[in-house]
C-alpha cells in the first residue's frame, strides 16, 4: 500500500505542475495571442537597447568615451542591426585613436545601408588617420556620390591627393571646394599651397591673397604668403608677410622664426637673433629656432653661444641632424675637435650629406 500511496502522490504533483489548455480558444486564437506575446517581448528588447544607446550617446557626450562604446555594445547585443549603435561605437572607436575598430563598425553600417554617407565619409577618415591613404580615397569618392551637397567629401581628396604628391588631381578637388564655398579661406589657402608645390607661385600669391581678403587675421596664410615671396626672391615682401603673421597672432611663433632667417640671409645678425627670442619665448622647446638662433650667433662670431643654443636644439630634437653639423663648425672653432668629429659623425650616420663631407676633410687621423 505505501508503494501505491507513494506512486499516487507523485502523479498528483506531476499532475500539479502540469499546464492546462485553454480550450476556449481556437487555434487561430491561441496563434494571434502568442505573436502579440512575441511582439511584447520584441518591443521590451528594442525598449532596452534604445535605452543603452541613449546612455551611449549621454556618456559619449559628457566625454566618457569608454562608457559610451560599453552601452553602445550592450545595446548591439540585444539589437545587433541597430545601424545608430553600430554608426556611434564606430565614432567612440574613433575619438579614441582605435581606428581598426572603427573602419569595422562603420564598414557593418555600409553593409547594411551602402548609401549611409556618415559612414562613408567617417570610414575614410578613420582609414585616412591611420596612414592608409589611398584606401580612404574610395569612401571619400563614395560619400560624395551619397551626397554631392558636402563640401567635406571632396576637400578630403584634395587633402589626400597633396598629400600624395599628385598635385594636379588636389588641384582639381581643392578648385572644386572654392567653387562650392568661396566664402572658406581654407580652400583659397590649400590651393595656394598646392600652386606652390607646382611652382606657380604667382598663383600662389593670388589665391593667398583671396584668403586673406575674406579673413585678414589669419597668421598662418600670411605666413605662406611671406614664404612663397620668399620663393620669388621677394625678401622684403616676405618680412612684411612674416610681421602681419604674428601681427595677426603675436604668439605666431613660425612667423617670428620665418622673419629671423630672412633677416639672417640679409646679414642682420642682431636683428634676426630678436626674432628667434620672440619665437623661443612663445614656444621654449622649438628646437629649429634655437639651430637657427646658434647659427646668426656663430656669424657674430660668439662661438660658445652658438654651442649652447645647438644644444638646446638638440635636447628638444635628438633627431636634428643640422644641428649636429652645425654644433660641430661651433665647436671646431671653440677648439673642441673631438666634439665637433663626433658631431659630423652622428650627422653622417643619420644620413646627412654635410655632415659626412665635415667628417671626411676634417676628421681622418
Amino acid at each position: 500500500m505505501k508503494i501505491l500511496f507513494s506512486s499516487a502522490f507523485l502523479l498528483a504533483a506531476l499532475f500539479l505542475n502540469a499546464q492546462e489548455v485553454d480550450t476556449s480558444l481556437t487555434e487561430t486564437e491561441r496563434a494571434f495571442r502568442d505573436s502579440i506575446a512575441s511582439l511584447n517581448l520584441e518591443n521590451d528588447i528594442l525598449a532596452e537597447s534604445q535605452e543603452y544607446y541613449n546612455n551611449g550617446i549621454q556618456s559619449y557626450t559628457s566625454g566618457q568615451i569608454d562608457q559610451a562604446i560599453n552601452q553602445f555594445s550592450k545595446a548591439l547585443d540585444l539589437n545587433p542591426v541597430m545601424l545608430q549603435s553600430l554608426y556611434n561605437r564606430g565614432v567612440a572607436y574613433y575619438s579614441k585613436g582605435q581606428y581598426a575598430k572603427a573602419i569595422d563598425d562603420f564598414s557593418q553600417v555600409v553593409s547594411m545601408k551602402e548609401n549611409h554617407y556618415n559612414a562613408l565619409f567617417q570610414r575614410g577618415m578613420a582609414r585616412f588617420s591611420s596612414g592608409n591613404l589611398e584606401e580612404s580615397i574610395g569612401d571619400f569618392l563614395e560619400a560624395n556620390m551619397a551626397d554631392p551637397t558636402k563640401e567635406e567629401p571632396i576637400y578630403q581628396l584634395a587633402t589626400v591627393y597633396f598629400l600624395l604628391g599628385k598635385y594636379d588631381d588636389a588641384l582639381k578637388y581643392f578648385t572644386k571646394c572654392t567653387s562650392m564655398n568661396p566664402k572658406n579661406p581654407e580652400y583659397w589657402n590649400d590651393r595656394g599651397s598646392t600652386y606652390r608645390m607646382k611652382e606657380e607661385y604667382a598663383q600662389a600669391v593670388t589665391d593667398y591673397e583671396k584668403a586673406i581678403a575674406i579673413d585678414e587675421n589669419l597668421a598662418y596664410v600670411r605666413n605662406n604668403l611671406g614664404s612663397v615671396k620668399k620663393l620669388m626672391g621677394d625678401q622684403n615682401g616676405a618680412i612684411v608677410a612674416y610681421d602681419y603673421a604674428t601681427l595677426a597672432d603675436e604668439n605666431y611663433y613660425v612667423g617670428h622664426n620665418n622673419k629671423g632667417v630672412i633677416l639672417c640671409q640679409q646679414g642682420k645678425y642682431n636683428e634676426a637673433i630678436k626674432a628667434f627670442d620672440k619665437a623661443i619665448s612663445v614656444k621654449s622647446d622649438y628646437g629649429i629656432a634655437y639651430n637657427n638662433r646658434g647659427a646668426a650667433k656663430f656669424k657674430l662670431e660668439y662661438y660658445k653661444e652658438a654651442v649652447k643654443d645647438f644644444n638646446a636644439a638638440l635636447k628638444y630634437d635628438a633627431n636634428y641632424s643640422n644641428a649636429y653639423v652645425n654644433r660641430g663648425i661651433a665647436r671646431e672653432m671653440t677648439r673642441d675637435q673631438k666634439g665637433a668629429c663626433s658631431d659630423w659623425s652622428k650627422a653622417d650616420s643619420m644620413g646627412n650629406s654635410a655632415g659626412r663631407k665635415y667628417y671626411i676633410n676634417n676628421c681622418n687621423d
